[in-house]
């Protein structure tokens, strides 16, 4: 059919091609069913899940972070932002770049990413491979500190141009730091929290250390200024100027005895940053001063140092989780501020935040606590955030008070009512805490039900309603004086159109009887007005009833609302004033009232045929009858301008099945008979020929003669059926005609309203109009005409005619593979149904075509919105033409499922988040502001701040000078691209990101290049660019001459640290001849109409894509001399020509780097890749990610089946023929059941974290593994997957430890079978080299937080081992051997050889990293991919290694189809596996040869290759 046709062709162009599932189809495979391009046109409330929050004080935007993945944004007038992480996963830190419109997101998986919130996409994330418990934006820079678990300062900035994170050269060591300060760490200590000091523009920081230790750091120095922690509290007897007045919740002496405490919390206390409130895990806060120096030599006196509060007075108190501080007024010199505080209190005491304020007239010595208020939570505290006054940096005192709750409650507090009102001395009045302003209500009053309704050519009726719509105010509603304190964002540019026409509404019902009507043309909803339910001077029963059907006539703006006491109000929405009359009809009377009421719209007329609820209304004609189904079954006919009631049948046939979908449809048989019909419409208003289809839940059509009210017939259409969800009347045409009727275009007609001439035009042809328009209501139709009915199992088709006729055959019936609980009709241009959308219980939103019902494409509420289906959700869902409305608790959405015609989906109907003009004019201030300081004072812009801060001059007189020579970005950058002088770099192997240019060397003026362009892919960047170079040919000269400049400056590095002559001059010899082949490259390109953009790398450690086979484009290697300054680093050159080139590294320091070649396209293994895991995650198919826990389960149930099946079949025939067989088939079987545990671990099971542990324990404890202890140390073997030292399992041995072997171990690791039988022995005591038992809770393996995990894991293998103990005493040794202790070491061989050989045994060596060489891709791309025939499906397709090692998330059951969608971006770094026969007997050479082969590495170097001990390896050739 056309119309399918049509559809398909939609879908294809958004998805490149692909079929969709069979005709009749029940959703087929996941692989098999496209997905639908939808998208979130429209998002509002605070997310069930939210957790974190962070503010732009100069753009005045509030983002929330949630538990799933997602970032809401608030702004001003309705404007809200719905930002979704490809990962499910909680944010853990959110902060701005201040008015740059970009935000910072910190994952608890440790993924940083960056957001472009102009155009709402993710532009880069990274992972950051070491836990991140600290992290900092430096206030209007790109800079932010980052510290992690091992105590490590590092900075990263985010490069607007490239549009990717980089990670500086600086960073500070917990070692050197704590050597700068003069303190002794026995160990390292995690970072728990990064102040960067006010006044200073992160040239100073506040380092806190989860132990106590506090220091405060001077990067312009590299030297503690202040160092503040435990150990002060050791060496004084008190603290002076505490109040000896103050009660128990103020100050308090600090007692000697205190010992060292974890820090929770900290926040500046002062307005310049000298004094920190730090909350301890005890309940206690402690001030520190940190303004005076740090100790040098012994030190005296510090009791003025330290002041502690204390909240209250109970032994046990809860740990102080968040404090935050508020400035106090300006003009008042002696009033400090006040401190936010949750936490502190006693156990089990009221959850509250508590406000303390705080006074000060002489330093911290005279800190006295004036009052306490503490302000009662509305749920569980999740987050609060304080909102300054101004964007300006100085001004911190907070005019607003946001605190976040779950479940998804935002609250937030006046600052004006906050700090002001005591009701005594020491206590505030407690201020009124007010909810967020919901643009749509959902919760209070609870929505029962919601419609979509086009006006789209409805002609002049619109006019009224956008008359009316503007002067509505679209700010939030705010009760009592309060002002919102969120203006961010910009209103879209065809929303503020002064002559657009509302050509959509959203309608919602509520459980007090009130109905809200929005404007919905764009996506931004506009509040029109609000129904009330009651009507004026008159009491009806049942009127306040909660809504529970809605119709809408656009022909007339007639609008009807059903309730659950039966009742039907009717409103015309055409605006008057003044008295009306007031009708009231029903069964048995009808009542006139005369009414006053001012402006608006109100209800005029009101029926009543039944007490029972009403389940469904329908509009006929122009919208003057209208039909109403009822809970009972009843189904009435009004007719609202003669103001009676036609009829009240019963279609339920006595079983009281409620009425769930009516339709109107108009019989005709000949021209004659439509010509007088349509006479008759004009007249009356209905046809003479219409017949009501009523559809009852049990499956029940009923054929109602609309005008007499008479049974015409009625059908069971199915027996088995009780479960009815709707029915539609469809229009079948040929293809010619809809062809012919798709070609037609008609002039659209624009509705200004402002002239008296276009207005009366208009309305002459609104009869017109009106009459075109009636089959809105009513279907005339002919022989051809279909109903669908939807079940919640399955869909019917039946010719109408026939059905009307006495005939219930169908003429087609597909089967639903789940429960379907919503449907909607989608049409095309001509109003023509060509498409069926169903909603299922799963959450699953599919779209079929019409009338064959083929499944075109499908996604789910989870993908697009991470909401799960509830139960009743359906009955706040609803649809106009492709777009979905629906409810999800406080949440309320629109998706746009299509993107043909959709005006959600124009960019300039989207409001933007963030305003352009706003920023552009801060930069301004700000750059006037700076120019206006610099010259009214010599010493520097920041010379009146820096002068301000206390001690001793001298500490500040660089920091002076340097402000004065430059910017306060451009010192930041040139500190921080220069490592930290406190101690010499150590290379790291947690070093997650690497981004070290060749421009590291220093060079007096840089190649002009012009940026690259944007990028689509899944890593976005930004879309700044500047001009290109006028003289292309000049550039590619300019490039070369740098080039050997730079060679010339390698060469003159003088010794020690050149390496020896030969090895220089080889590699200065590489280096020219990459300087002239980089020369040879840019010349033609540039000569050939200049120079192309070079397309931008995804990541900070992603690398330019390798050039193609054949190509002239050639691949330059440079090595620095070892020693040299730069010897550690990788230098890299970006060029913009047609195809990208890259300078590598390759790191000397001992490593044993792969046989250079004489020819550069040869490929090298250890090369950085050319790619980042964005291109990779981006190129597997979004439902490869779908984890499905019945399909999970169901592998399950197939295994655990198989195996009691063999073990029966084996006891059976107890025969030796029998036995071998049975041995290797359930061996094989327990390896399968280990896989499955394995993808528990993953959590690639299933997204319920509980299923996968319970299922995880069963079967991995059924074959003796401790699940949690395996699976941790499996987490860590997957984090560290190509590292010698970090990796967990089959990593090398260093050459030192392996010699330090004894004869018997080496055998038993490279002699087979001994290896293969290693698993149970790795268990209780790991590899060599390593400590620690996989069932010890205090092993080094583990967290102290995990110790319970592992004891749980280590109960079940004991229980196991315990049930197998009983069984060999009931049915004998020998017997339990065959069952059950032959499998096991069969499954141990399995377990050993497979996870071996995805590591080892290729062809060609591959590089294991230690240092900076190693990151998380790097070290992924060097597992293999293995084919083992048949039993690829037996054990879960585990072969497909690589893929699953880089993204462990991904189910087993996708695996082989997203490695073949990864392929094309891995290129030759994916090493194609041998194909395998039935049984994969050629493993075992490969396995034979790397045993032989591959013994140990070097103790030196960054990237290694393995090495061959020739007595293990006797007559094998090596390479080495």
């Amino acid at each position: 059919m056309f119309r399918k046709r049509l559809l398909k062709k939609v879908l294809q162009q958004r998805r490149g091609g692909g079929n969709g599932g069979g005709p009749g189809g029940g959703g087929g495979g996941a692989g098999e069913v496209a997905q639908l391009d939808a998208q979130i046109a429209l998002h509002y409330g605070v997310p069930y899940a939210a957790s974190v929050m962070g503010f732009d004080p100069v753009q005045r935007l509030l983002a929330v972070g949630t538990l799933d993945g997602r970032i809401k944004i608030f702004g001003g007038d309705n404007i809200e932002g719905l930002l979704i992480s490809p990962k499910s996963v909680p944010y853990k830190y959110l902060q701005f770049i201040q008015n740059q419109g970009l935000l910072v997101a910190v994952s608890n998986e440790n993924e940083i990413q960056v957001w472009n919130l102009e155009f709402r996409q993710l532009f880069h994330f990274s992972q950051w491979d070491v836990n991140i418990t600290a992290f900092a934006v430096i206030e209007e820079t790109f800079f932010m500190y980052l510290g992690d678990e091992n105590g490590l300062l590092s900075v990263l900035k985010y490069d607007v141009d490239d549009g990717k994170l980089l990670k500086m050269p600086y960073n500070v060591t917990i070692h050197s730091l704590s050597e700068a300060a003069g303190v002794s760490l026995l160990d390292t200590q995690p970072i728990v929290g990064i102040l960067p000091q006010p006044d200073t523009l992160g040239t100073r920081v506040l380092i806190a250390f989860e132990r106590g230790l506090l220091v405060l750091w001077d990067i312009t120095e590299d030297r503690a200024i202040a160092v503040r922690g435990y150990g002060d509290l050791h060496i004084k007897s008190q603290v002076s100027g505490a109040q000896t007045d103050a009660s128990e919740h103020q100050i308090d002496n600090v007692d000697e005895t205190e010992e060292e405490r974890e820090i929770c919390s900290l926040c500046w206390a002062s307005r310049g940053g000298s004094t920190v409130a730090v909350g301890y895990i005890t309940g206690d806060i402690l001030l520190w001063d940190m303004t005076v120096s740090s100790r040098q030599g012994k030190q005296t006196d510090v009791s003025s140092n330290v002041v502690k509060l204390q909240l209250a007075s109970g032994s046990r108190r809860l740990p102080v989780i968040v404090l935050h501080w508020s400035a106090g007024s300006a003009k008042d010199t002696t009033k400090g501020g006040h401190l936010f505080v949750y936490g502190g209190d006693d156990m089990g005491s009221e959850e509250v935040l508590t406000v303390l304020s705080l006074e000060s007239s002489n330093g911290l010595e005279s800190v006295r606590c004036a009052s306490r208020g503490d302000l009662r939570l509305d749920g569980s505290f999740a987050d609060m955030i304080l909102i300054p006054d101004t964007g300006v940096p100085d001004k911190i005192r907070a005019s607003a008070l946001f605190v976040l709750t779950n479940p998804g409650q935002l609250n937030f507090y006046d600052g004006s009512a906050l700090f002001s009102g005591r009701k005594s001395e020491e206590v505030y009045a407690q201020p009124e805490a007010r909810k967020f302003p919901v643009a749509v209500p959902t919760i209070d009053p609870n929505i029962t039900v919601t419609d979509l309704y086009s006006l789209t050519g409805t002609g002049h009726p619109s006019i009224s309603l956008k008359k009316f719509c503007a002067r509505q105010s679209v700010a939030p509603p705010i009760s009592g004086n309060m002002k919102w304190p969120l203006t961010g964002g910009v209103p879209s540019e065809m929303s503020l159109k002064e002559d657009h026409a509302v050509e959509r509404i959203y309608v919602a019902g509520y459980q007090d009887g009130s109905v809200r009507i929005w404007d919905a043309t764009f996506p931004i909803l506009v509040p029109m007005f609000v129904l009330d339910a009651k009507v004026s001077d008159i009491i009806l029963d049942g009127a306040n009833a909660s809504v529970s059907s809605l119709a809408f006539c656009s022909l007339n703006l007639t609008f009807a609302v059903g309730t659950a006491s039966g009742l039907v109000r009717m409103y015309k929405l055409h605006e008057h004033t003044g008295d009306s009359s007031f009708h009231f009809v029903s069964e048995s009377k009808q009542e006139v009232h005369a009414v006053h009421h001012g402006r608006g719209f109100h209800c005029h007329v009101a029926f009543m045929a039944s007490n029972s609820p009403v389940r469904s209304l329908r509009f006929a004609g122009s919208g003057e009858v209208l039909a109403v189904g009822y809970q009972n079954g009843q189904v009435a006919m009004f007719d609202a301008s003669q103001l009676s009631m036609m009829f009240c049948v019963d279609c339920a046939s006595g079983t009281n099945s409620p009425v769930v979908s009516l339709s109107i449809y108009g019989v005709v048989s000949s021209a004659a008979e439509v010509d007088q019909s349509q006479k008759e419409t004009a007249k009356s208003g209905k046809f003479s020929t219409d017949v009501l289809l009523s559809l009852t839940k049990d499956a029940r059509l009923t054929v109602i003669d609309s005008t007499s009210g008479l049974v015409i017939n009625s059908h069971l259409l199915d027996q088995k059926q009780l479960s009815a969800v709707s029915m539609y009347v469809i229009d079948v045409a040929s293809d010619e005609e809809q062809t012919q009727s798709s070609g037609d275009k008609s002039p659209s007609q624009s509705q200004t309203g402002k002239e008296q001439k276009d207005l009366d035009q208009k309305q002459a042809q609104g009869a017109e109009t009106n009459q075109k328009k009636a089959s809105q209501h009513s279907h005339s139709g002919d022989s051809n005409s279909l109903l669908l009915v939807c079940f919640e199992d399955e869909a019917l088709l039946f010719y109408l005619a026939s059905l009307i006729q006495g005939s219930n055959k169908h003429l087609h019936k597909i089967k639903l593979a789940k429960h379907c609980c919503w449907s909607a009709i989608f049409k095309n241009k001509d109003d023509k149904a060509c498409g069926l959308i169903l909603a299922y219980q799963t959450g699953i939103i599919e779209l079929r075509s019409l009338p064959d019902l083929e499944i075109l494409a499908e996604s789910s509420l989870m993908h697009l919105l991470r909401w799960s289906y509830k139960t009743g959700m359906d009955k706040s869902m609803s649809s106009s033409n492709g777009q979905i409305a629906m409810v999800n608790g406080s949440e309320f959405s629109i998706i746009s499922l299509i993107a043909s015609e959709n005006d959600f989906r124009i960019p300039e109907s989207l409001p933007c988040l963030h305003d352009k003009v706003l920023a552009a004019a801060a930069e301004a201030a700000i750059s006037i502001s700076t120019d206006q300081k610099r010259k009214q004072n010599p010493a520097g812009v920041l010379g009146g701040i820096i002068k301000g801060l206390k001690g001793k001059a001298d500490e500040n007189a660089n920091l002076r000078r340097s402000f004065n020579a430059q910017t306060h970005i451009e010192l930041l950058e040139s500190i921080f691209l220069k490592e930290s002088s406190a101690e010499a770099s150590i290379p790291s192997p947690d070093d997650p990101i690497e981004e070290l240019t060749i421009d590291d060397i220093d060079i007096d003026d840089d190649v002009p290049l012009s940026p690259p362009p944007a990028s689509s892919s899944t890593s976005h960047v930004n879309k700044k660019t500047t001009g290109w170079l006028s003289d292309a040919a000049a550039a590619a000269a300019h490039a070369k001459d740098k080039l050997m400049q730079r060679q010339e400056k390698l060469e003159a590095i003088p010794s020690p640290a050149r390496p020896p002559a030969k090895q220089q001059q080889q590699r200065s010899r590489s280096y020219g001849q990459g300087a002239r082949a980089m020369a040879r490259l840019l010349l033609p390109q540039c000569c050939c109409g200049g120079l192309t953009p070079l397309p931008l790398p995804r990541r900070a450690t992603a690398l330019p894509p390798p050039p193609a086979a054949g190509s002239s484009r050639r691949a330059l290697s440079l090595a620095l001399p070892a020693g040299a300054a730069a010897s550690r680093r990788a230098l890299s050159l970006r060029v913009a020509v047609a195809a990208p080139t890259r300078l590598v590294t390759a790191e000397d320091d001992g490593s044993q780097a792969a046989p250079a070649q004489d020819d550069p396209s040869e490929f090298d293994p250890a090369a950085p890749p050319p790619f980042g895991l964005a291109e990779i995650r981006a190129a597997i198919p979004k439902h490869c990610w779908a984890k499905e826990p019945w399909r999970s389960m169901g592998y399950v149930v197939r295994d655990v089946v198989v195996v009691l099946a063999l073990a029966a079949a084996a006891a059976r025939l107890d025969s030796w023929l029998a036995w071998p067989v049975y041995w290797a088939a359930q061996g094989t079987m327990f390896w399968a059941l280990f896989v499955l545990g394995h993808d528990c671990g993953h959590g690639s099971f299933s997204n319920n974290t509980k299923l996968n542990g319970v299922v995880g324990h069963i079967l991995h404890s059924s074959i003796l593994v401790p699940y949690n202890g395996w699976r941790i140390s499996h987490r860590t073997h997957h984090q560290n997957h190509g590292h010698v030292e970090n990796d967990e399992s089959w990593h090398p041995l260093p050459e030192k430890l392996y010699r330090s072997l004894d004869s018997s171990t080496r055998k038993l690791r490279f002699a087979l079978p001994f290896p293969m039988l290693a698993y149970p022995f790795y268990l209780w005591s790991r590899s060599p080299g390593k400590s620690g038992s996989h069932f010890h809770p205090s092993s080094d393996l583990f967290q102290p937080n995990e110790k319970k995990d592992i004891l749980t894991s280590t109960a079940c293998w004991l229980a196991m081992a315990g049930l197998l103990a009983g069984l060999t005493v009931v049915m004998g040794p020998l017997q339990m051997l065959k069952l059950y202790g032959v499998p096991y070491w069969i499954f141990v061989m399995w377990l050993d050889f497979v996870t071996y050989l995805h590591h080892h045994g290729h062809n060609d060596k591959l590089p294991w990293y230690r240092g900076k060489a190693w990151s998380y891709l790097r070290g992924g791309l060097t597992t293999l991919d293995r084919d083992y025939g048949w039993l690829n499906n037996i054990h879960h397709d585990i072969g497909t290694h690589v893929i699953h090692h880089i993204f462990p998330q991904i189910p087993h059951y996708h695996l082989v189809e997203a490695t073949e969608a990864a392929k094309p971006v891995l290129g030759k770094y994916y090493r194609e596996p041998d194909k395998s026969g039935p049984f994969p007997f050629h493993l075992f050479g490969a396995l034979a040869w790397s045993m032989k082969r591959d013994h140990y590495v070097s103790d030196t170097g960054d990237i290694l290759y393995y090495q061959t001990d020739p007595k293990i390896a006797g007559g094998a050739q090596t390479s080495d």
